[in-house]
């Protein structure tokens, strides 16, 4: 089998034996994972092996994985660590081809721990089988409601059709499972790569890209094993659909803290800023901003151009707004005359404008909403603006006059071209909420955050521009 096809089996396994499964559960303080993949109603196959017990939370258990039925696709191994290896032996009697080690100690622990997870490699290696770990918690796949985590999961109104690869557990990836404003998203699948003894970013990278069901690819990244091979297989999945990361263990301080708990050698940042640029992968500098892009690209469609228009109800913002997209490598768009004319008359004879666009003061004779719609119509059917960034203010209950909500979503249906939100206001997380309902806007809790996001869209497109260049000019024969 390919990578691809190995990873199907962690990804998307069709039955699932838990070695080291627990009788104790949540009710009685502890993690469980069979509780969590039964919360999650995976459908599959799913045989808890413990020798002390013949039943747990209503399912038979078996002393030993040998014991089980046939066509197990995937074993979580949560033993102790020094029986770690003769469960993966059992397994490979068993016929069990790919295996996530929870256990933590190996590499990331002393020379013990390393010199067993060598020997886990060597054995595995020559069976033919994989292994996702160890110090791992394993993978989530929203779509086949799969989960190998032993905490429970926030089960979402949606799913981001996203990827999170990380490498320390999965808190960094539960930092996708929330957002500060509007719905409350989850991204789709994501991969715990552990030590890496064997699965790597790499594989899970190749994985995800593959994916129909992925359209960005976010990573939290320690330290890389194969280097050559992940700038081989992140290039080629860049190609396809952007690939962020936020690299980690960049200080002194922190690259000690990397070492002590995965047994990564974090390596030059210097380095990875140049591998990340050659790979045509977005270097994001925080999880917040993984967070952001990872919503943008995931809900908006691309950006043809850097030119911005910004509707707004107060002027300053709108500065704000220009200030960011300077800062992120837009521009301000200018309106043609045809565009002026029909602004021309929606304000009082008095008014200037230009943009960003204030709309208040055109709401004297006409209804907030209805003006910011005819505004937002006017710009979008702009050849000259390629995006929209509007600022809304979600009011007390009585001030619903004021909130745009409903025509931006109007307008959001109807033209091909990305807009994000700020919202602000004393209802700002319902605003929001409603603006993302249909989902395909992404709002934030700052302009400059809405604008970053529209940069970073600009920035995948650049990227794609010169990848398609680079591939002309090796196709030349000189």
């Amino acid at each position: 089998m390919g990578v691809i096809d190995d990873m199907k089996l962690f990804m998307e396994p069709r039955s699932v034996a838990i070695i080291g499964a627990s009788r104790s559960t949540s009710n009685d303080g502890f993690f469980n994972s069979l509780e969590c993949l039964r919360e999650l109603q995976y459908p599959g196959g799913i045989y808890p092996i413990n020798p002390s017990t013949d039943e747990i939370l209503g399912l038979t258990a078996y002393p030993s994985v040998t014991q089980a039925p046939d066509g197990i696709d995937l074993a979580m191994i949560t033993v102790p660590r020094h029986a770690v290896l003769p469960a993966v032996r059992e397994c490979l009697e068993k016929g069990i081809r790919a295996m996530i080690v929870v256990t933590q100690g190996f590499a990331d622990a002393d020379e013990t721990g390393k010199a067993l997870q060598d020997e886990l490699l060597r054995v595995t290696r020559a069976a033919g089988a994989r292994v996702l770990g160890p110090n791992t918690m394993g993978v989530f796949n929203a779509y086949s409601r799969f989960s190998s985590a032993f905490v429970s999961l926030v089960k979402p109104d949606r799913k981001l059709p996203s990827g999170f690869i990380g490498q320390s557990g999965f808190a960094t990836y539960l930092g996708l499972l929330t957002r500060p404003l509007g719905v409350p998203w989850i991204g789709a699948k994501g991969i715990d790569v552990g030590n890496a003894c064997d699965v790597d970013q790499a594989d899970a990278l190749e994985y995800l890209a593959a994916d129909p069901e992925t359209k960005v690819i976010a990573l939290h990244l320690e330290g890389v094993k194969d280097g050559r091979r992940f700038v081989e297989v992140a290039s080629r999945a860049s190609r396809v659909k952007p690939v962020l990361a936020v690299k980690v263990g960049t200080t002194e301080c922190g690259a000690r803290a990397v070492a002590s708990h995965t047994g990564s050698i974090v390596g030059q940042d210097q380095v990875y800023d140049a591998v990340m640029r050659q790979a045509g992968i977005i270097r994001v500098a925080d999880l917040e901003e993984l967070e952001d892009l990872t919503k943008a690209f995931a809900t908006l469609p691309p950006l043809k151009g850097k030119r911005i228009a910004v509707l707004t109800p107060v002027g300053g913002l709108g500065v704000m707004a220009a200030d960011a997209c300077g800062y992120h490598g837009l521009e301000m768009a200018s309106f043609t005359p045809a565009t002026m004319e029909r602004l021309t008359a929606l304000f009082p004879e008095w008014m200037s404008f230009g943009n960003p666009l204030d709309v208040w003061p055109a709401a004297f004779s006409v209804s907030y909403p209805q003006v910011f719609h005819m505004m937002g119509e006017a710009v979008l059917e702009d050849p000259n603006v390629d995006g929209v960034m509007c600022v809304v203010y979600s009011a007390l209950i009585g001030y619903s006059f004021f909130e745009p909500l409903e025509e931006i979503n109007d307008l959001v249906s109807r033209y091909n071209k990305p807009i994000t939100a700020y919202v602000y206001g004393p209802r700002c997380q319902d605003g929001a909420s409603k603006l993302e309902e249909p989902g395909k806007i992404a709002a934030y809790p700052s302009p400059v955050r809405a604008v970053r996001a529209l940069g970073a869209l600009w920035k995948y497109q650049l990227l794609q521009q010169r990848s398609v260049i680079s591939n002309q000019l090796s196709a030349i024969s000189f």
